[in-house]
């Protein structure tokens, strides 16, 4: 896959694309404020405790106060303020976030730009999916099943609207269930089964690489920093592993197959995990996937923000418009969203799903979230500064652990290049 850039852009300088968007200041007395519902406070609770350590004032706009800041969970605007909001003022979530909240219409997204932009069926970090409730995938699923030997391979069922894990199924190969499947599907009731299976995903499952012999997959975060013009930014955020440990062969067991921590999982960082042990312990395998110089963590990384990048631009004209500040009143805005990956015994990263609307309350621990958060808020501080004094937004000295993968004024997308062979990948141990 072909990006605009194939290397991390350090030097922000000009020439840039176009003028600087010019934006309003935030009056003195407004500075260093914000404002969250009561369900917000119990959602987010690390942003309000961030504030505070950050020395941010709670305000309520129901006393004639006007904060800075106007947190949400959701996107739902309902009771957001008595009145729109200031065009100083910055809200904090992006009305079409639900365009690729469901696991089913993410899947039809992708594979869109995917033709679109590079003539594949599907992205090569995306998993093997099935929407079972198209027609032309449940062909090609019974296909796959009947005439590929699909019956010999593990399969994850989700379903889509449904996130933490929950609504997710584990079938083993040639498994009663999956057996079940196929024969609903070939049955004359088929067309009933799509209908009753909305937003229903089979996906092939992935031989994730274990740590202690656990599964594991990343939480990583990513930023609208401002919409107008379009900066994106990603965090690797927390490693999530599964309480129990793993049998690849053991398809009752569902908690050993997750690693959400609403499912028992336990939340760790990306310095812990043995990856660059793993490369060296399988080193002449892996030296012909890894490019030479790149440790595997940095490999790791590196696909994770190409990921995004490629993410972003599927959604760009969907969900990261100025379109979405009309009917607030604000002349930017700011979000923050999970994504979630897994990298297998290769050092394959895989995008499993983004989250408009991560339960951070659960996924971070104290000292990651504080680094991350304290971050976004200077960085929201910082854009709007600079905005306001007509310069453009990159470069950002409050960054922090932050890294841009998408700037609009720049023509930027992250972009890493190593050879992933599909063909060549090592088959999954069955125990």
């Amino acid at each position: 896959l072909q990006q605009p850039q194939q290397q991390p852009h350090n030097n922000w300088s000009e020439p840039k694309i176009g003028k600087p968007t010019v934006v309003t200041p935030v009056p003195e007395s407004a500075k260093k404020s914000y404002y969250m519902g009561k369900n917000e406070d119990y959602k987010i609770w690390q942003w309000k405790h961030v504030l505070n350590l950050l020395h941010w004032k709670k305000v309520d706009p129901n006393n004639n106060e006007s904060p800075h800041l106007v947190l949400k969970w959701n996107t739902n605007k309902q009771n957001l303020l008595p009145s729109p909001l200031k065009p100083w003022q910055r809200f904090s979530q992006l009305d079409t976030a639900q365009n690729w909240d469901l696991k089913d219409l993410f899947e039809k997204q992708m594979r869109m730009y995917a033709k679109s932009h590079f003539g594949l069926d599907s992205l090569p970090f995306i998993p093997k999916t099935y929407i079972l409730h198209d027609l032309e995938d449940t062909q090609k699923l019974l296909y796959h099943l009947n005439e590929e030997n699909g019956m010999d391979k593990s399969y994850v069922l989700k379903r889509g609207d449904i996130n933490k894990g929950y609504g997710v199924s584990f079938y083993g190969p040639n498994s009663k269930e999956l057996n079940e499947i196929k024969a609903k599907l070939q049955s004359p009731f088929g067309s009933e089964l799509r209908k009753t299976n909305r937003h229903y995903i089979l996906q092939e499952q992935l031989c994730g690489l274990l740590y202690n012999n656990r599964k594991f997959d990343f939480r990583s975060y990513m930023m609208i920093a401002s919409v107008r013009p379009l900066v994106v930014l990603f965090h690797e955020g927390t490693v999530r592993v599964s309480d129990h440990e793993h049998n690849r062969t053991d398809y009752k067991n569902q908690a050993s197959h997750l690693s959400n921590i609403s499912q028992g999982g336990k939340p760790n960082q990306m310095k812990d995990l043995p990856l660059d042990q793993h490369f060296q312990k399988n080193k002449q395998r892996l030296e012909k996937r890894v490019p030479q110089g790149v440790t595997a963590v940095d490999h790791v990384k590196s696909q994770m923000k190409s990921a995004l990048n490629h993410f972003v631009q599927a959604y760009q004209n969907r969900s990261f418009t100025a379109q979405n500040l009309e009917g607030l009143g604000s002349e930017n805005g700011f979000s923050l969203y999970g994504v979630d990956f897994i990298v297998d015994i290769d050092l394959d990263v895989w995008f499993i799903e983004p989250q408009w609307s991560p339960g951070m309350r659960e996924e971070s621990t104290p000292p990651n979230y504080i680094e991350m958060l304290s971050s976004m808020f200077h960085i929201v501080e910082e854009i709007q500064e600079r905005q306001s004094q007509g310069k453009y937004v990159l470069p950002l000295s409050s960054l922090g652990e932050w890294e841009v993968v998408y700037s609009e004024e720049d023509d930027y997308g992250y972009g890493y290049e190593f050879d992933r062979k599909s063909s060549e990948k090592q088959s999954c141990p069955k125990a």
